[in-house]
This record gives C-alpha cells, sequence and structure tokens, in this order.
C-alpha cells in the first residue's frame, strides 16, 4: 500500500514538474519574441514552480476553510437563542443575579467590591470563550482562506504560499499574451489584444489582495502602506487595460518590461515597491470612501440590533438601551477607521438614523 501511495505521489510530482516545465519555456520563448533586454529572472521561474506545486493543494485548503465559515457563521445566533442549562443565555443571567444579590446583601464595602470584581473577572472570560466558539472559528477560516498572513494555522503557510505565486503565474500569462499579438492584424490582433486585457485584469485584482501577505499585527501600518502602493500600481494597470486595444507592437514590448519587472518584484515578495515611486507620481488612491461608510453602517445597524436583542432577552433594565447604541456604534466606527473614528461617527450616526 506505502510502495503504491509513493508511485502515485511521484506521478503527480513529475506530472507538476512537466507543468512547470512547460510554463517556463512558454515563457522564455514570449520574452524572446517581445525582444526584453534581459532574460526571465529565476526567482520567477521558481515562482511558476511553487504555483504549480501548491496550486491544487492550497485552492483545497481554501475551499475547505471557506466552507468552515459557511457552515459555522450561524453559531452566534444558535447560541443566543439557547436557553437550556449551561448555555450562554443561562450563564449571563446568573452572574447578573450574582451580581444582584451581591449588591442588595453585601455589607462590607471590601467584600462587595471584591465579589463584583470576582464577577466581572468571570463575565470577561465567559465572554471571551463564548466569542472565541462562536465568532473565532469564521474570523480564522476568513482570513486563511483568503490568504492573510498571521497566527500559524493548519494549511496557512501552503495557502499564502499559492496566492503569492499565482500573482506571478498571473503576470507571465499576460506576457505570453502580449507575445501572441506581436505581428498580427486585422481581426486576430483585436482577439490577442482583447487576451492581454483579459489577463492583465487578474494581475489588477491579484494587486489588490497584495497587502494581505504582510505579517503581523505589528505591521498593521506596512500592510497599510503595502494596500496603498498595489491600489495604485492597480489604478496604473488599468490605464493600459483601457488603451490595449490601441497597442502598436512597441507599446507591447514597453508594457511587457512592466510587467516583467511586476512579476520579479512579487516573487521577491516586494509588494510595497512592485513599482518605483516616479512611474506612478501621478496615480492617487482610488476613493471608495462611500462604499466603506455604507458599509460600516450596515454593521453598525447589525451590532445595535444584536445588543437590544440581548438586552431584551437577558431582561436588563430599559435604561442600558441607550448605552447599547452608542457603545455598538462606536465600537463599529472604531474596528472600521481606528484613529479617523471620531470623524466618521456623525456621519454614521446620520445614515443609521441614531
Amino acid at each position: 500500500m506505502r510502495l503504491m501511495l509513493n508511485g502515485v505521489q511521484g506521478r503527480l510530482t513529475r506530472k507538476r514538474r512537466e507543468a512547470a516545465d512547460k510554463e517556463i519555456e512558454k515563457l522564455k520563448a514570449s520574452t524572446e519574441r517581445l525582444s526584453l533586454d534581459r532574460a526571465v529572472p529565476p526567482r520567477v521561474r521558481l515562482a511558476l514552480r511553487v504555483y504549480e506545486r501548491f496550486q491544487r493543494k492550497g485552492h483545497l485548503i481554501s475551499f475547505l476553510y471557506g466552507a468552515v465559515v459557511g457552515l459555522w457563521w450561524p453559531m452566534p445566533i444558535i447560541f443566543i437563542l439557547d436557553t437550556r442549562p449551561g448555555s450562554m443565555r443561562d450563564v449571563a443571567g446568573t452572574l447578573i443575579t450574582s451580581a444582584t444579590d451581591t449588591v442588595k446583601h453585601a455589607k462590607d464595602p471590601a467584600d462587595l467590591v471584591s465579589s463584583l470584581l470576582q464577577i466581572a473577572a468571570s463575565s470577561l472570560f465567559i465572554a471571551a470563550f463564548y466569542a472565541a466558539v462562536t465568532v473565532g472559528p469564521v474570523i480564522l477560516g476568513a482570513r486563511v482562506a483568503l490568504g492573510f498572513a498571521g497566527v500559524p494555522s493548519p494549511g496557512r503557510k501552503t495557502v499564502l504560499t499559492y496566492r503569492r505565486s499565482f500573482l506571478v503565474y498571473c503576470c507571465s500569462d499576460v506576457l505570453v499574451a502580449c507575445a501572441e499579438a506581436l505581428n498580427k492584424s486585422g481581426e486576430r490582433r483585436i482577439k490577442a489584444l482583447q487576451k492581454v486585457g483579459e489577463e492583465l485584469t487578474y494581475v489588477r485584482i491579484g494587486l489588490r489582495t497584495a497587502h494581505r501577505f504582510t505579517k503581523g499585527l505589528s505591521k498593521r501600518g506596512r500592510r497599510k502602506y503595502v494596500k496603498t502602493h498595489a491600489l495604485r500600481v492597480s489604478t496604473y494597470l488599468a490605464q493600459f487595460e483601457e488603451s490595449v486595444e490601441e497597442m502598436t507592437d512597441s507599446d507591447l514590448k514597453q508594457f511587457a518590461q512592466t510587467i516583467l519587472r511586476i512579476a520579479e518584484r512579487c516573487a521577491d515578495g516586494k509588494f510595497g515597491n512592485i513599482l518605483e515611486e516616479d512611474e506612478i507620481a501621478e496615480i492617487a488612491v482610488p476613493e471608495r470612501e462611500s462604499a466603506r461608510l455604507l458599509l460600516t453602517a450596515v454593521a453598525a445597524i447589525a451590532t445595535t440590533a444584536a445588543s437590544l436583542y440581548l438586552i431584551a432577552a437577558l431582561k436588563l433594565p430599559s435604561s442600558l438601551e441607550p448605552i447599547a447604541v452608542s457603545g455598538s456604534i462606536l465600537l463599529t466606527v472604531s474596528a472600521s477607521y481606528g484613529k479617523r473614528a471620531v470623524h466618521k461617527i456623525d456621519a454614521i450616526r446620520g445614515m443609521t438614523g441614531q
């Protein structure tokens, strides 16, 4: 049985190697036809081999984590609606009753403060536990499936490697499409140039997610810089995509030089320096503020509704409702905008009617 598995694995390895060799040879032939001033860099060739090696496994792991997200996301609702002994609502009710009885019957202020601190600590622990159980798998699954770097988890490195090498693979397809469009005319040239535009779309979409590969919470500022730079490069390439059908052979060769450079930078992991600043100096970051405000407002409404439902379900005083509404909006806007939350609260309150 073991020999059989080794044989199957060996055949799959050879098949992936042959596929990678084919892609590399096709890319080499394309760069020669485009008369580029340099050969395909070794890191680009290695990235193509990595893509062929991790493509199926990375896609499968992404699908499995996505399935976890799809199956687990209703869990917070189920936990909130569950009223059995030992459920979240039962435990929360017990803690609230204990706190009320402690306040009513405490005689010594020191004992009162000590008891309330113990109840508060227990509440925080239980809240963290239920949050980890209900929301944790959804957040982890979504981040791994989408290729975010972060806390080591099964399959995360494979997905990250697959998605990083996919960008290089897309650049390779653009170069091949550029080479195929050379010296063609009429309808054949139009179709070939349209193919260049189609392949370029995948590069632009991939660049918009390049910031996910930046590791660590301490790298948040770095991730923001990478995201801004990659978005500007994507916008820069969009200009070529709009005018791709008007490109001459000379334009295609110059454009191919840029794509090869992007492929090399992506293969090296230099997502914050994909193109030189002087090349994209006039490119501004695309404005998506209205969509972000709308999504934040929707999230604020959902969080507010959940808070009000919890107050009613746990039979808490109605005087807590204004606090819950304000806290929900503040929490949502802070999570979305960070330091800029103060300047956005009024806009969100206006959109939510609060």
